[in-house]
């Protein structure tokens, strides 16, 4: 889904918290970001600021 909507929508941000350090199609970016879990807040707000330039 996430590949899909990057595809039609560039710019979208997008955050993918898993399990996994890798995810097939993922490639961390500007607004493309992989937390791995387990993850703090203070990492999932990073993430939030990373990819929305805040």
């Amino acid at each position: 889904m996430a590949a899909r909507t990057k595809a039609l929508v560039s710019w979208v941000p997008v955050i993918f918290a898993t399990g996994h350090s890798d995810v097939e199609g993922a490639t961390p970016g500007p607004n493309v970001q992989l937390l791995v879990k387990p993850f703090s807040g203070e990492t999932l707000a990073a993430a939030i600021a990373h990819v929305t330039g805040g």
